[in-house]
């Protein structure tokens, strides 16, 4: 069975953007608990060249991170947000579309067993 957790991941440049790295930091620490508390599911980071380098690089080594490079896509001139649901179509048996700015807790674990 593949389980998704789905973010989108982008600096909007406004003062609850990525420019105080609110995001990209809290991406950051949902990634290393995901490792922790939910070794069988993968986390799709939907991103693009807002994103600090050093973050994507994060990204793309992390074992149980599917990280896709939205930059050119036609659904960024329109809403960002919703790249995070692109993963429903994407042959999944389950998906959770997370917010960045949230971490994913033991609460959530119990929930999805």
């Amino acid at each position: 069975m593949k389980k998704v957790f789905s973010f989108s991941l982008f600096d909007s440049g406004k003062y609850y953007g990525g420019t105080w790295n609110k995001y990209t930091y809290n991406m950051v620490a949902n990634i290393l608990i995901a490792q922790k508390l939910f070794p069988d599911w993968l986390i799709y980071v939907y991103y693009d060249n807002t994103i600090q380098t050093n973050i994507i690089n994060f990204l793309l080594k992390s074992e149980n991170v599917i990280a896709k490079d939205m930059t050119n896509h036609w659904l960024s001139k329109k809403d960002k947000m919703m790249w995070r649901n692109l993963a429903i179509d994407e042959n999944n048996d389950i998906v959770c579309i997370r917010d960045c700015d949230s971490w994913l807790s033991y609460r959530e674990k119990n929930i999805m067993e």
